[in-house]
């Protein structure tokens, strides 16, 4: 079976996701990378419904003359847009709950990678935002595969990815690029 996206309908430019993506990120991360929680592994093996594999750089961004016109001429991740068979690889994607996924999503928040330190720390974009991280301030992440022998082949993480959604998130909050998620929150003022 060839591992390609394909696209479902060329009016909004989604794809489909491919299953050996997701395998293999559920085989290297076993866990939520920000929270932690693990799925348990029955007698079919992992029973991991209730998570997702995220893409750090969303596939829909790859079709968006918008948002390559954003990205730096000198970005590493320059050579994945308009390639979106690029962009659904391991090295694109980590497990996250189904919950903490969808505020990923709606850049309530990111994951600084701080080179000297060599460590994550999540960053929040609006104080009331993501609430189930107040607590969470690390992040674990593998930056190497796995020990066991199936993540050997498995990619690890590519922190240029994760910087790229940083700056994303913060491009979409403070440039008025995020007018969907403004009117969004006008419809929800406290009475």
């Amino acid at each position: 079976m060839p591992e390609k996206i394909q696209k479902k309908n060329d009016s909004t430019k989604k794809y489909s996701r491919s299953r050996i993506t997701r395998r293999q990120t559920l085989l290297r991360d076993q866990r939520c990378v920000i929270t932690g929680d693990t799925f348990p592994w029955g007698q079919h093996g992992p029973n991991a419904s209730g998570f997702q594999v995220a893409h750090l750089l969303a596939l829909f961004t790859i079709s968006q003359d918008d948002y390559k016109a954003l990205v730096p001429l000198t970005s590493p991740i320059r050579k994945y847009l308009g390639k979106s068979v690029d962009l659904d690889k391991p090295y694109n994607t980590m497990l996250m709950r189904a919950d903490i996924h969808a505020y990923y999503d709606d850049y309530q928040f990111s994951i600084w990678y701080d080179r000297e330190k060599k460590s994550f720390r999540i960053i929040r974009f609006e104080k009331h935002g993501a609430p189930r991280l107040d607590k969470i301030v690390q992040v674990n992440l593998k930056l190497e595969n796995g020990t066991q022998k199936i993540n050997d082949t498995i990619a690890a993480v590519d922190i240029e990815f994760l910087l790229e959604q940083t700056r994303l998130c913060v491009h979409r909050r403070f440039s008025g690029e995020g007018k969907v998620n403004i009117a969004h929150t006008s419809l929800c003022k406290k009475p």
